[in-house]
């Protein structure tokens, strides 16, 4: 029997919101313009309301069942072997995910900043000190996000406010010339990518207040979305709709080219730093999900031996999935990212809901 392990719902809510952040900085400005253009701050609104009811469907499983994972609620409506079997597409998300996101901010390491270092060493090195907090448990990676978020809110704002003076209002215009269409394309990839809070299918369980675990859910998306709706309008106010599609990395690009003062550049860095601690923390995490499901599916005692064969894992992984951070952006296009979101990595929750209703309306459960 694993030792239970207990997180506040503070600390539920942090993590949540910086692995969504982490993201939003990285990648959703420019794939939201792609297609909403000088309107993508208004996918950005309309991202929060899709990623709440994607939210809400994720974690109400867990709150039926509130001491149980999905590996145990699993098996408990659809037996022991496909019940098991179910849990799988989720713990390769977890893989997946955080396999792309390592080699994303590796790439970005690498070419801006260490030129010379191999990307491998740098992987590893994130992967390494995000094992060591998984090793250590649930309560410590709570413990750090909680120190972490103030470091990494004041950089985000800061780099926000830093950017604020090149923002022309007349790039933000005219709203909605192209009809709603683009709009709520443009909020497609950053819904879908609500996939991330599939972890809330193992965090419940450890939760001091479970009763309250929605409410801190929709706290940390509603975080997340205020985050990726500023984040937006400087990228578009001040970069211009087309080339903020254009650029892989906007509010990087955006930061670089900022000068706080005469003598303060390269305020980028902020930001780059912001990404890594989120980033730490949603590598922790996926590493503790991932290693404890597995546990449980197998009925290991304690899941931290899985966490160095899982670690060297997912570097691999990353090493090996994408050429560059081009294939990436075209991966999570909606045309691509959302039924491979939709049809494997959620599919397990649509019959986990459907064998639930039956067994309800049969009287078995």
């Amino acid at each position: 029997m694993m030792q239970r392990e207990h997180i506040s719902n503070l600390q539920f809510t942090i993590i949540l919101f910086l692995m969504r952040t982490t993201v939003v900085i990285a990648f959703l400005p420019v794939l939201t313009a792609a297609d909403a253009g000088r309107d993508a701050w208004i996918s950005s609104i309309i991202t929060f309301f899709g990623t709440l009811l994607l939210g809400l469907f994720i974690i109400l499983p867990g709150t039926i069942f509130p001491r149980q994972s999905i590996a145990g609620y699993s098996q408990f409506l659809l037996g022991p072997y496909l019940g098991r079997l179910l849990v799988l597409p989720v713990l390769w998300a977890f893989l997946h995910l955080s396999s792309l996101e390592i080699r994303i901010y590796a790439d970005v390491i690498v070419a801006g900043f260490l030129s010379e270092t191999p990307l491998l060493f740098v992987m590893g090195g994130m992967v390494l000190v995000a094992s060591l907090a998984a090793i250590a448990g649930l309560e410590v990676i709570g413990r750090c996000a909680e120190i972490i978020f103030v470091f990494f809110l004041v950089m985000l704002l800061f780099s926000i406010l830093a950017a604020v003076p090149r923002v022309e209002i007349e790039n933000l215009q005219p709203v909605l010339a192209r009809g709603w269409e683009p709009v709520l394309t443009g909020a497609i990839t950053p819904v879908i990518l609500g996939a991330q809070l599939l972890v809330m299918t193992f965090l419940l369980p450890a939760l001091q207040e479970p009763k309250k675990a929605i409410p801190s859910m929709v706290w940390a998306v509603g975080g997340a979305s205020i985050a990726l709706l500023l984040v937006a309008l400087v990228v578009i106010g001040a970069l211009g709709a087309e080339q903020g599609a254009r650029s892989i990395f906007p509010f990087i690009k955006l930061m670089r080219a900022a000068q706080v003062s005469e003598f303060l550049e390269r305020v980028e860095t902020l930001i780059v730093f912001a990404w890594g601690f989120g980033l730490f923390i949603a590598v922790s995490t996926y590493l503790y999900c991932g290693a404890r499901g597995i546990a449980q599916i197998f009925n290991l005692r304690d899941y931290r031996p899985l966490i160095p064969p899982m670690a060297v894992i997912w570097v691999t992984l990353g090493q090996e999935m994408s050429g560059d951070v081009l294939d990436f952006r075209s991966f999570i296009e909606p045309e691509i990212f959302a039924p491979y979101a939709g049809l494997f990595l959620l599919s397990p929750l649509v019959i986990i809901w459907i064998v639930w209703g039956i067994r309800k309306i049969t009287g078995r459960i």
